[in-house]
């Protein structure tokens, strides 16, 4: 069958759906496809009439795996010639070279690199083809010399009556001849054939003669094309002699370069063979960019553990937060935004810190050198949106004494973060829809079309979904910027998160300066709800510094230690002593700088105000551990 001027079949067998889907997304376009979960489903397919050109065999399947669906493949004629390229996710010498030994042409490692799939698909495929071709050629030539031989005895028979008829003959045998040593020069591989059971080389295309710089017939194979003392190491002639076709790829020992061969036997007119053929091409470039390939694949998979292995257990992302497991889960979702270019909607309360997500996004994406336009929404007149979004000419409207830039192409090549989106009018919508899909827009006042390339980062603290339904949100337009949700958790639901951000907070300040965090402020930062968030702390602590005091919402808490503070630390409230008094109030106040630095003692040393080698003293006086 003629893969050049069909679609080729490729079958592609695997006992995991997901491995098939991811396949057929990068195949399916210029390959008709068939599937099969199981060894015996394969062997039904590929023995179908519609039996497939090549195949991609997963190894490791229950009941029958890889190798012995391929070797029975191998085993029949009907399915033998179909290249059969394992895929597995065992990456071990034994595996390949077991692959190998039962008939494979190829090995390919998951996770699947589509450039490397497709390119390996693409090469058997083509030699596929150009072996067919040439099987063609050699059965259309054994035929004709046949149908010659025919004629030459009724010439016997019948000489001087049929000489003009033998005359005919041997003119269309030369042409016969010059078509198919034209075809065979032509090809752009190497080709060379040998006798039976022997070394000594008896024919050269023209490219391997053009490529030696000169003609190694009657010399032998190792020597003449190949430069060694020795037959090669993979050289296949016994197996290649008992009928067998051998298809693989070697490296030259003395160049380095790299080279697909097919070692294959070319049959006399009584089936028996004859000589043995080999076709080779240099494939040593193709090598090079999978080499790397996998090398960039394996730099960016150690540079994402990395990134992973630093994220995990961090108390901060940039300017965000957090160690609670939310927000693990929120910057491992900043990462993987941030590979892309699809749009974001960060989702969260007021005060949540959604503007600096857009900007860890922002910062951590391949846009990071260009601009990071922020805008809310919200405080935008509807009667001005359009010419903030688009821009305007001088003299588009009244009070346009200069041209605008509008948002949009400030953020040309970086991102656009769009702040409670839900407030853009239903007009607007529709603009900004098709200038997000690259359609373009104008200027007010302006019939110049732009479309700058820019990323859409939104923000949002109401549901959008119900203003779809009610709407005052377009259907298109929600599922346009609703590519990767993020939803932020607000304060109260990470309270275990309180400590980092009080210490964050803090740092801003002069250290001599700031008010110590003893223990009951932060049980009471703990207790209040925060409705909020995260801005609602960094404006409560300020205050605190500024005059001294918690204040929540109107409700203080002196930092004083009151009678009510001394019965919370459970000494007798009616005669308590100075000296127990004392004691007690200096453990909890060192017990709670140490909670606060983590038990990093130099920390609290310094937020204590005291030299570190009294605090070890302290420590070891009240056997804090």
């Amino acid at each position: 069958m003629d893969v050049g001027f069909s679609k080729p079949n490729i079958l592609i067998v695997d006992d995991q759906p997901e491995n098939i889907k991811i396949l057929a997304s990068f195949l399916k376009r210029e390959y008709t496809l068939l599937a099969a979960t199981s060894g015996v489903k394969a062997l039904a397919l590929a023995a179908d009439k519609n039996r497939p050109h090549l195949i991609l065999l997963d190894i490791m399947m229950p009941e029958m795996n890889g190798f012995e669906v391929c070797r029975r493949l191998k085993s029949h004629i009907g399915t033998r010639d179909i290249p059969v390229i394992f895929i597995t996710a065992k990456n071990e010498i034994q595996d390949e070279t077991r692959g190998f030994q039962v008939g494979a042409v190829d090995y390919i490692t998951k996770p699947f690199n589509p450039e490397i799939v497709e390119s390996r698909v693409k090469t058997h495929l083509e030699l596929k083809r150009h072996r067919e071709h040439l099987e063609d050629l050699v059965e259309e030539r054994t035929l004709d010399l046949k149908q010659s031989n025919r004629q030459l005895q009724t010439t016997l028979e019948k000489l001087e009556e049929e000489i003009t008829v033998r005359k005919k003959t041997e003119n269309k045998l030369q042409a016969g001849e010059r078509k198919l040593t034209s075809i065979i020069d032509a090809f752009r591989g190497f080709i060379y054939t040998c006798e039976k059971d022997q070394y000594h080389v008896d024919f050269m295309n023209q490219a391997l003669i053009d490529h030696m710089g000169v003609d190694g017939a009657g010399r032998t194979c190792f020597k003449a094309i190949f430069g060694l003392d020795a037959p090669c190491p993979w050289c296949v002639l016994e197996r290649v002699c008992n009928g067998e076709t051998v298809e693989f790829e070697f490296e030259h020992p003395k160049t380095g370069q790299w080279f697909h061969a097919i070692h294959a036997p070319v049959p006399d007119s009584n089936g028996s063979v004859a000589k043995r053929q080999v076709i080779f091409i240099d494939i040593t470039r193709r090598i090079a960019a999978e080499r790397a390939l996998q090398e960039r694949e394996a730099y960016l998979r150690k540079e994402n553990l990395r990134l992973k292995a630093s994220m995990k257990d961090r108390y901060r992302f940039g300017n965000i937060v957090g160690k609670s497991k939310p927000m693990q889960a929120v910057y491992e979702t900043i990462l993987r935004a941030a590979s892309t270019d699809a749009n974001v909607i960060i989702y969260g309360e007021s005060g949540t810190g959604k503007e600096l997500v857009a900007r860890a996004i922002h910062d951590q994406s391949e846009r990071r050198t260009n601009p990071l336009v922020p805008v809310n929404c919200g405080a935008i007149p509807e009667g001005l949106a359009e010419s903030e979004f688009f821009g305007h000419k001088k003299g588009a409207f009244t009070g346009a004494e200069s041209d605008k830039t509008g948002y949009l192409d400030i953020a040309a090549g970086g991102s656009l973060f769009l702040d409670e989106i839900g407030a853009i009018p239903l007009d607007l919508q529709v603009k900004l829809l098709r200038a997000i899909e690259q359609g373009g827009f104008c200027p007010v006042g302006s019939r110049e079309v732009k479309r700058p390339d820019f990323r859409v980062i939104a923000a949002t603290s109401s549901d959008l979904k119900d203003l779809v339904k009610k709407g005052k949100m377009r259907n298109d337009f929600f599922y346009r910027i609703h590519i990767i949700p993020i939803s932020l958790p607000p304060l109260r639901e990470r309270k275990e998160d309180i400590p980092h951000l009080v210490e964050h907070f803090l740092e801003k300040y002069d250290p001599e300066k700031r008010p110590a965090i003893n223990g009951k402020i932060l049980d009471a930062l703990r207790r209040y709800d925060w409705p909020g968030n995260v801005r609602e702390l960094q404006n409560t602590l300020h205050r605190y510094v500024t005059l001294n005091k918690i204040d929540f919402m109107g409700a203080e808490l002196a930092r004083s230690h009151s009678r009510q503070a001394i019965s919370d630390i459970g000494l007798d409230e009616e005669n308590p002593t100075l000296r127990a008094v004392l004691e007690s109030v200096e453990k909890r106040l060192i017990m709670d700088a140490l909670r606060l630095t983590r038990w990093r003692k130099g920390k609290a040393a310094q937020m204590l105000g005291v030299d570190p080698k009294t605090l070890f003293r302290k420590i070891k006086q009240h056997q804090l551990k």
